[in-house]
């Protein structure tokens, strides 16, 4: 079937958990699609259009996917239990930057206002120390978020959304993989991923491909499907309850929070 609305294309987000053998990279025109999507969503106040966010394409720099998937993603003990990335040949990482301002507009010393100065700097330092941060805290995002981030995390999760929904509107299945705690491998492998000399945070990975092997979908969301009404005040997720009827017939529901199937392919692209 088409999909005309973007209520059915997220709940086509079965998210991927193994590639098949046979998978194979997407169009690399897709790619740039996928990432253009993500580009033109809307910022959080602050981050304006200097954003602090970024978006690399491993397979197009020097040592390609394998680099990536061997020096990072292998690196990953977690996620191999339930999740494996063999035979993915298209990966998007997402992370945050220091914001980079455009000294056209904004030339630090010349702003008059001492606090707008203090605020600025203070962001270049707390980017400086996210090495630290991952070798000591376990993320480079530390124990304790400044409050300034605040709009730089929107930003990137606006964005991620977006990549995702074209991703998937374009005939891509999708997986995801939160990385901050995988700091220390991007760091040693691709030390200037967001540009030369500039500290980043890698945020989450949006992998694509062909032929998935199996996906995963929580039970409660599978039930969620309907769940908003007409008449709603409050909207809680959590509060979707067993006895509503499943939008996917997954033959697998398994003691735990997921069933693994095969893909549905209920989703024809336009």
């Amino acid at each position: 079937m088409a999909i005309e609305t973007i209520k059915d294309l997220a709940h086509e987000l079965q998210e991927v958990c193994s590639w098949a053998p046979e998978n194979q990279a997407i169009p690399e025109s897709h790619v740039t699609q996928i990432m253009q999507s993500a580009l033109n969503m809307p910022t959080a106040l602050s981050s304006g259009m200097g954003k602090g966010t970024f978006m690399f394409v491993p397979h197009r720099e020097e040592g390609g996917i394998d680099k990536f998937v061997n020096s990072v993603l292998r690196t990953h003990p977690g996620c191999n239990i339930d999740t494996t990335f063999n035979y993915c040949q298209s990966i998007i990482v997402f992370g945050i930057c220091q914001d980079e301002f455009d000294p056209t507009y904004f030339p630090v010393d010349q702003i008059g206002n001492i606090e707008t100065q203090k605020r600025i700097q203070a962001r270049e330092t707390w980017f400086k120390g996210a090495q630290g941060r991952a070798k000591t805290e376990h993320s480079p995002l530390g124990n304790v978020l400044p409050y300034f981030l605040k709009n730089q995390i929107v930003t990137h999760t606006l964005a991620l959304g977006a990549a995702a929904l074209e991703c998937r509107r374009l005939g891509h299945p999708v997986q995801f993989l939160t990385v901050d705690k995988l700091a220390p491998s991007f760091y040693t492998a691709y030390p200037n991923m967001a540009g030369e000399g500039r500290a980043y945070i890698p945020m989450h990975c949006l992998l694509t491909g062909t032929t998935p092997l199996r996906v995963k979908m929580s039970h409660r969301r599978n039930r969620g499907y309907q769940w908003a009404k007409d008449t709603d005040t409050l909207v809680r997720a959590d509060a979707i309850s067993e006895d509503q009827e499943l939008h996917y017939e997954y033959d697998d529901f398994r003691l735990t929070p997921n069933a693994h199937e095969p893909l549905r392919n209920t989703y024809t692209p336009v």
